[in-house]
């Protein structure tokens, strides 16, 4: 399962719950000096999410990934592969 869309397809989480996540975890002017970038030029986003929120969505997003994987075929070891 790979992008935000694939995500949001699934029902796995809304793409305005990944975009305040995003949004909140870069802007200084919402997690302080715990973001992940400098200062936002654009100041606060319109909607932003809290500490709990964004584990809440970790959670649900790891436990859906964990599912996704479970039911994937499982890996063919007779294959050999070069890395």
């Amino acid at each position: 399962m790979r992008g935000e869309k694939n995500i949001a397809a699934e029902g796995w989480a809304t793409t305005d719950d990944m975009n305040a996540f995003r949004t909140s975890a870069n802007n200084t002017s919402v997690s302080g000096d715990d973001a992940r970038h400098g200062i936002s030029k654009s100041g606060c986003p319109k909607k932003t999410m809290r500490l709990n929120e964004a584990e809440h969505l970790i959670e649900g997003l790891t436990a859906h990934w964990l599912e996704y994987k479970r039911r994937e075929k499982p890996y063919d070891t007779s294959v050999k592969r070069h890395l």
